[in-house]
């Protein structure tokens, strides 16, 4: 299983999704309310090379989410409070050690927001919040 796909999967158990109702997209936040994506960012993925051919890597990545946007205060403190939620979600999976599976090949090792939830773009009544997330793994 690839790395984009080991992070969906994971992402996807996320209790806080549930009032997202499509399925995750990669690359791709269509312009609906309530849709999400995971999306790459440009990144060095190599951290540390080890003696017998493994490799420390990184893999960075955007939660981004469609939410109804405009001068509605509680709605907007909602779509600021999932990402709040969802980064607490991740803290908490990896104090218990609950990571994305990645085989055989490859272990993981974290994963953490590495920043806060804010709006990146607003136009009409939606507008796409995104999150930036670290996954950390060693691979053979």
């Amino acid at each position: 299983m690839s790395i984009v796909e080991s992070l969906k999967t994971y992402i996807e158990t996320c209790p806080h999704l549930e009032e997202l109702t499509r399925e995750i997209g990669v690359g791709n936040l269509p312009e609906d309310p309530t849709a999400y994506s995971i999306d790459p960012v440009p990144a060095s993925n190599t951290e540390k090379r080890f003696l017998g051919g493994y490799c420390k890597r990184s893999f960075n990545f955007l939660l981004a989410v469609r939410f109804d946007y405009g001068d509605d205060v509680k709605n907007q403190i909602d779509n600021v409070d999932f990402f709040h939620k969802f980064t607490r979600w991740l803290e908490k999976e990896g104090r218990d050690g609950n990571l994305p599976d990645l085989g055989e090949d490859a272990e993981a090792q974290s994963l953490k927001a590495i920043t806060n939830g804010y709006v990146y773009d607003a136009e009409g009544s939606t507008a796409r919040y995104q999150v930036e997330c670290k996954f950390v793994y060693i691979e053979a």
